[in-house]
């Protein structure tokens, strides 16, 4: 577990309440975060550099993220909007 944490990357997953208990949103979905609440600051002082999420947030701006691009492919099941703290 060690080799796969530090070698591969680390990750922090962070579940927003108004999408409820579902955790797998489609490219499909329509659904959209309109009000996440999240301590950007402490997050970059655990090191995060991007946010990656399947559906887009709308208060990214508010929050201090810049997007950086939203990418799927035909095949895929989501599509993933990258911001940057």
């Amino acid at each position: 577990m060690k080799a796969y944490f530090c070698d591969w990357g680390s990750r922090c997953y962070i579940f927003s309440s108004e999408l409820g208990t579902k955790y797998l949103w489609s490219k499909k979905c329509g659904v959209s975060i309109h009000d996440l609440s999240i301590d950007v600051q402490a997050l970059k002082a655990l090191g995060c550099t991007y946010l990656l999420s399947a559906v887009p947030i709308e208060n990214a701006a508010a929050l201090g993220l810049e997007p950086c691009g939203s990418w799927t492919r035909g095949d895929a099941f989501w599509q993933i909007s990258v911001y940057r703290l």
